[in-house]
């Protein structure tokens, strides 16, 4: 039997503080909790945990680490086109790692 916290949608809170510096964020997705755990490991200054719950977390973070972007609508002919840039670029690495030695 699952147990109820797998079955819980993940929610998210997000609040700008007055400060323009700062936002506070409550969430109960895992997903989230680990990578601002990360975060805080990495920048104990910048994360303020302000409260943990059985179920959910509350963190003060740096608001330009908020990051709100739209999914790419690409058409089968940019994708073409970025395969072929990506491939160029690899040539041109694996060109350069040969001239270097490595």
């Amino acid at each position: 039997m699952k147990s109820n916290k797998s079955q819980r949608p993940p929610v998210t809170s997000i609040t700008f503080l007055d400060d323009k510096k700062t936002v506070h964020i409550v969430t109960n997705d895992d997903r989230l909790i680990n990578r601002i755990g990360c975060a805080q490991k990495k920048y104990p200054a910048d994360v303020i945990v302000d409260s943990m719950g059985e179920n959910c977390m509350s963190y003060q973070i740096p608001q330009k680490w908020l990051d709100i972007r739209p999914p790419q609508v690409l058409t089968s002919e940019e994708r073409q086109k970025r395969r072929e840039r990506a491939r160029l670029m690899g040539k041109r690495r694996s060109k350069k790692d040969v001239e270097k030695g490595g």
